[in-house]
Order: C-alpha cells, then sequence, then structure tokens
C-alpha cells in the first residue's frame, strides 16, 4: 500500500512518522515545494523506524504518488494578520487544485488538514469528480481529544476509558456532544450546569499548548495516523470527522464534522445520532456558518 503526505511541515513530517512506525504502508512518499526540506525529514524518519518498521519512507513528486490508496493533504497557506477567512479560503482553493489536478488512483482516499477545514474538504469533493465518501476531513479527532482530556480531569476517570465526541465546525462553531458521553461503554451524565465551564476548559486547552510553543504538533499528528492507518487496514471505527452531506441531519451541500465509520472506501457510513435539542440547536448554527462558506466555494472552483 501506498500513503502519499503532500507538505513536510510539522503537521505533515509528524503525520509521516506517526505512520511510519505502525508499519502498515509499504511506501510513504513525501511532497512538499522545499524538496531539501522533505528529503531532510524522509531521512531523518527512515532513520527512527530502521529497527521495527520495513516502510519505505521517501521524497517524492507527484510522479510517485501516482496508485496512492491513501492521500493526507497538510499543505496549505496560514492565516495572516489582516487576512479574513475569505482570503484563506481563496488562497487554500488554488494549492487543492493544483494538487488535486494530478493523477493517483481512481479509489484514492483523501483527508485534509487544510484550513478552513471544513470548507476546504467540501472544496476537495468539489473539485473531483471521485464520490464524497473519498473526502475526509481532519479536526473533530483532535476537538475530541481534547474534550476527553477535559472530561477525564472531571470525571476522574483515565482519559482512555472516556468517549467524547464533537462535531459542527471545527473552530468556534464546534458541538461537544455531551449526550454522547460514555465511560466504559456507560452512558455519563454530565450536569447541564457544569457544561459551559467544560467547554471553556477544552477550548482554552488548545490555547494553553499554542500560546506556550506556538503551535500544536503531537496531537494532530498522530490524530492523522489514527485516521489513516483505520482507512488503510480497514478497521471500520467510528471517528468525528468532517464529511460531506448529502441529506443527514437533514442538510446537504457542505462538509461538517459528523461522527463516521471509517473504513478503505473513506467514509462507510454517518452516523446519525438523536441530539438533545441545546445540542442540535448549536449543530444547526454550524450548519449556517459553514453553508456560507460552502457556498463561496461554488463560485470559486
Amino acid at each position: 500500500m501506498k500513503l502519499t503526505v503532500i507538505g513536510a511541515g510539522t503537521v505533515g513530517a509528524g503525520t509521516t512518522y506517526n505512520t511510519a512506525i505502525r508499519d502498515v504502508f509499504d511506501e510513504i512518499v513525501l511532497i512538499d515545494l522545499d524538496e531539501e526540506q522533505a528529503k531532510g525529514e524522509a531521512l531523518d524518519i527512515s532513520h527512527a523506524i530502521s529497527f521495527f518498521s520495513d516502510t519505505e519512507v521517501r521524497q517524492g513528486t507527484y510522479e510517485d504518488a501516482v496508485g496512492s490508496d491513501v492521500v493526507a493533504i497538510t499543505a496549505g497557506k496560514p492565516r495572516k494578520e489582516g487576512m479574513s477567512r475569505t482570503d484563506l479560503l481563496e488562497a487554500n482553493i488554488e494549492i487543492v487544485d493544483a494538487i488535486l489536478g494530478h493523477d493517483f488512483a481512481d479509489d484514492t482516499v483523501f483527508i485534509t488538514t487544510t484550513n478552513p477545514m471544513d470548507v476546504m474538504n467540501y472544496a476537495n469533493a468539489e473539485l473531483s469528480s471521485l464520490p464524497r465518501e473519498r473526502f475526509i476531513g481532519f479536526g473533530g479527532w483532535l476537538d475530541s481529544a481534547r474534550f476527553q482530556y477535559v472530561l477525564s480531569q472531571y470525571l476522574d476517570e483515565p482519559a482512555d476509558d472516556i468517549r467524547g465526541y464533537v462535531i459542527g465546525e471545527h473552530g468556534d462553531a464546534q458541538v461537544p456532544v455531551f449526550s454522547q458521553v460514555t465511560v466504559d461503554g456507560d452512558r455519563r451524565e454530565i450536569p447541564k450546569e457544569d457544561r459551559k465551564d467544560l467547554v471553556q476548559q477544552m477550548r482554552q486547552s488548545a490555547m494553553d499548548v499554542i500560546s506556550r510553543k506556538g503551535g500544536t504538533q503531537w496531537a494532530p499528528t498522530y490524530g492523522m495516523s489514527e485516521l489513516i492507518t483505520t482507512v488503510a487496514t480497514d478497521d471500520r471505527r467510528v471517528f468525528p470527522c468532517s464529511a460531506v452531506l448529502d441529506g443527514e441531519y437533514g442538510h446537504s451541500d457542505l462538509s461538517i464534522g459528523v461522527p463516521v465509520v471509517l473504513g478503505s472506501d473513506g467514509i462507510e457510513t454517518i452516523i446519525e445520532w438523536d441530539l438533545e435539542p441545546e445540542e442540535r440547536k448549536a449543530f444547526d448554527a454550524a450548519v449556517e456558518k459553514l453553508q456560507g462558506y460552502c457556498d463561496d466555494v461554488d463560485t470559486l472552483v
């Protein structure tokens, strides 16, 4: 199997390493405009995995990416001071348009981190002739990991025993789904009077990392590797991911975070939870926000 990672920055290189150590892919191709950077990262990762993985990691070109089973898109321009989300959208659509103009494979699954992520995942699907199921937006896993960490502190339970998912936008309009929180598989009720504070702690936890080290690294790159590996192994695990809706949750023509089952074809199933009224209201507000940006995509592609 072949994985192509586009972008050799912090997220791209970290995703490559976290996936290479699992020894799932025969080959990982790392592509970046800075070829020397990509070569250096590929060589460093190859040294790191030499004791326990046969995965070949190398810098390459789009010609080397032909036949990729999974393509991870981590390339994109960051939002700068004075730049609106629409400005960022226009700049990054140009980048992904150039990427998707290359040949990969008829059954390639694309996973993107490029921001604004939900909108970019929708743009990817619009720019391609492949089914919507093959386009996955990464972000919900990361938000959910932070949610579970905060819940573990609050409940005094091990974080890996907790399942708590965040859907909606990967951004300010995120929706923590308190009604679906479980501990060891059993539903756990979280008092409504405590939820606002927990949400604030979850959001602050990301800023606590960014303010101290300038950006997040380990959580997003491990999470990307989880999604990539699940697709490669057809494990059919449930993750919160951005998916292009076509009637699910009563909405269409946008990409938004929802619980999905991932497998070799990408998004195998979109799970429609029975949300609490407050959660449904927040989710619909996220839809309204993202719908405007996705409508902009339709005029740009």
